[in-house]
């Protein structure tokens, strides 16, 4: 029914996968590569079409929030030039055929695998996360770029995963931990999809009499994803 839903949490389907993935991948040995590829490139496959729909939905967030404050004739333009989910329906079945093919091929090894065999197996995988993670923090506070940012968020989505997975046992300052870890995300998530916008924006040119409007709206973004830089970091 939404199909633009659908393809945000398949997506994020996907990249939990790769999370836990990430954790056995010790024992998973030369499997690992076989399994991460399938699930990082079905992820990818769904790319175009999420860039689509964020756009459009963070563009529409811009203009209610202005409340008619942006030239309305020239925003209408402006949206209208924006791709859309629908306008590659056949390609998108066609990917979403063979996505569904890639993930019933019979190499897969995740059915079988029992993990994990011993305790230090999991702190070891849970300690190479956190380093990973305070890596792409120091590297994010250092550069403070679109690219930094969105691998810091990425790191910050694979702990998440990792500790949902452990739910049921968590102590409670680690409950506190992957809400704060979640909101951070989601902050990073929102900066990211602002970036998406105005680097289409840019990149694209724009329909006849919209450049102000598209200025503004750019300017818009750039304060906005300061305000969030700041505030996740």
């Amino acid at each position: 029914g939404d199909r633009g839903r659908a393809i945000h949490e398949a997506r994020q389907s996907f990249k939990r996968l790769r999370a836990l993935l990430r954790l056995a991948r010790p024992d998973l040995g030369g499997d690992f590569d076989v399994e991460f590829r399938r699930f990082r490139d079905s992820g990818r496959a769904l790319s175009w079409w999420r860039e689509a729909a964020v756009m459009a939905e963070t563009f529409d967030s811009i203009v209610a929030d202005r409340n008619g404050r942006l030239d309305r004739q020239e925003a209408a333009l402006l949206r209208a030039a924006l791709p859309t989910i629908d306008a590659a329906g056949a390609n998108f079945d066609m990917q979403v055929g063979l996505i569904l093919q890639s993930l019933d091929a019979p190499e897969g090894k995740c059915t079988a695998l029992a993990w994990p065999k011993k305790t230090r197996a999991l702190v070891r995988a849970l300690r190479t996360s956190q380093s990973r993670l305070r890596k792409s923090w120091r590297t994010a506070r250092a550069e403070s770029s679109s690219e930094a940012l969105h691998s810091w968020r990425k790191r910050i989505k694979d702990q998440a995963a990792q500790l949902r997975l452990l739910r049921q046992i968590l102590p409670e300052p680690m409950r506190e931990r992957r809400d704060e870890e979640k909101r951070i995300a989601a902050e990073l998530g929102e900066d990211h999809d602002l970036w998406v916008l105005s680097d289409y924006l840019a990149k694209n040119r724009a329909p006849p009499g919209t450049g102000f409007t598209r200025v503004r709206i750019c300017a818009i973004i750039y304060e906005r994803r300061r305000e969030l830089r700041g505030k996740a970091l």
